[in-house]
């Protein structure tokens, strides 16, 4: 099956699964009354008050962390790094519950700062754990230690983040134990869609470069000969991975795994390298695991409401061990080590 071809079928599977999570739950809704201008009934505020905005957010989320998976992985020439086991994740923790229990009473009076400043601690917290993974693989050689490093910073992290916690109120607790679930229903409609646009332009920012990220597959020595500015292109798609994967964080939680299943399911169907049908084939397969959760998630089947990361988890965790094995049997570091 050709390049073309695949992409066609996961389009159209996204599309099934998109509509999927809008017609189909707990309860059902009456398609006519759902674009009825005059109507004001149950199933027309259901749609378009809940289901869309969680569908349009978990594209955007499952999009934006496969992506982001995908470009950390490439850049740091390891298949297990993605913004979760990097440590990202517990950087936008940190920076959230910096605010959620301890600042946010400072900046509720304030209000252009109340609604923007939980974002901006979340992005703050992803992107300085960004930039220190990158100072430490400088240091290091071995893409293992990057890894080793995000898993003791995450620790590291979590113990400040209980230290907080124990000082912290009931509703505080209770505000910052639900966002750390994951989900995919804290936006309305507009705020989906603004996210996913601009998790879109910034995904086209890498995009662009992926004929820099291909020769980065080969080597930092043959891109520097190949007239790669590396430098230059750590500032550009760092930060970018810092932004998607942080403002994810913020508004839905750290969800894990799908920056780490997206990639390496995308090269599986697609059976290529090149970023220039990786990045578009990430987001879809993102996009569509991210679906396939919230159809499982939102109490469709289980008839009541599952938190994403719980699912995640029982799927994730086993991936990421056939994963360590098949690359054990084969004898190899891996295709990015």
């Amino acid at each position: 099956m050709s390049t073309q071809s695949k992409f066609i079928v996961t389009m159209f599977s996204l599309l099934v699964l998109m509509i999927l999570v809008i017609f189909t739950g707990a309860v059902s809704v009456n398609i006519g009354e759902i674009f009825d201008k005059s109507s004001l009934s149950l199933s027309k505020n259901i749609v378009w008050n809940i289901r869309f905005p969680r569908m349009v957010t978990a594209i955007a989320a499952g999009g934006g962390l496969a992506v982001s998976g995908l470009i950390l992985q490439t850049w740091f020439k390891n298949q297990l790094a993605d913004p979760f086991l990097l440590g990202v994740h517990s950087g936008t923790s940190l920076g959230v519950a910096i605010y959620v229990l301890g600042l946010s009473s400072f900046f509720s009076g304030i209000t252009l700062l109340h609604d923007s400043s939980i974002i901006i601690f979340g992005l703050l917290g992803a992107l300085s754990i960004l930039l220190m993974m990158i100072y430490i693989s400088s240091k290091f050689r071995g893409s293992i230690y990057i890894i080793i490093f995000g898993i003791v910073i995450s620790f590291f992290i979590t113990g400040i983040i209980n230290l907080i916690l124990s000082f912290s109120s009931a509703d505080e607790l209770k505000h910052f134990f639900l966002w750390s679930l994951g989900s995919f229903d804290r936006m309305s409609g507009s705020e989906s869609v603004i996210v996913l646009l601009i998790i879109i332009s910034l995904v086209m920012n890498l995009f662009i470069r992926s004929d820099s990220l291909n020769i980065c597959l080969l080597g930092d020595d043959y891109a520097r000969e190949s007239g790669i500015e590396l430098s230059l292109l750590r500032k550009i798609i760092i930060p970018t991975v810092g932004v998607i994967s942080g403002l994810i964080s913020v508004y839905c939680g750290p969800v894990i795994f799908i920056g780490l299943m997206g990639p390496h399911l995308t090269r599986m169907i697609f059976s290529t390298s090149n970023h220039r049908v990786l990045i578009p084939g990430s987001f879809l397969i993102g996009a569509g695991l991210c679906l396939v959760v919230t159809i499982f998630s939102s109490g469709y089947f289980a008839g009541m409401n599952i938190p994403v990361n719980a699912l995640l988890g029982l799927v994730g965790t086993p991936f990421v061990l056939i994963l360590l094995v098949n690359t054990s049997k084969r004898g190899q570091r891996g295709q990015y080590v």
